[in-house]
């Protein structure tokens, strides 16, 4: 405001907002899978094998804005994943694309996926918690046996 710059702050203001908004639950959603990822493994040498699938998953969304911001479809799907629609929704709201409720419903795609993955992983940590050795696998961590 001070360096007469308030049209630039304006446009600005908005998406920056929603930004936000999408930015606090996809953060949860990316660490409840480091945490879910991490409580497989007992050694930190083991770590890698497990954490690289969500690192992949938390980079591939940015890709994907760099390489396709200028295609309608693809901006428009990326809109709705759950990985990517806090980088691709408020870039779609930057350059007013994106309908009124389009924003509503990517943003409640993305609570629910957190939710969802939240649930997941409390129950991957919670039966993988007192296992010591080798690595426990996902299909036994999400198992009904205790």
């Amino acid at each position: 405001m001070l360096s007469g710059q308030q049209d630039v702050l304006d446009m600005l203001t908005v998406p920056m907002l929603w930004f936000v908004l999408f930015f606090v639950p996809g953060f949860v959603l990316i660490a409840a899978m480091f945490a879910a990822g991490a409580a497989l493994v007992s050694r930190q040498e083991d770590s890698g094998a497990v954490v690289t699938p969500t690192m992949m998953l938390s980079m591939i969304p940015y890709f994907v804005v760099v390489f396709f911001h200028d295609t309608p479809l693809v901006m428009t799907i990326a809109s709705y994943v759950p990985f990517s629609a806090p980088v691709a929704m408020p870039l779609r709201m930057f350059f007013n694309e994106a309908m009124w409720f389009e924003p509503i419903l990517a943003l409640a795609i993305l609570l629910t996926s957190a939710v969802v993955f939240m649930l997941l992983a409390a129950r991957i940590y919670s039966r993988s918690l007192l296992r010591t050795g080798q690595r426990v696998p996902l299909r036994e961590a999400l198992g009904s046996g205790g």
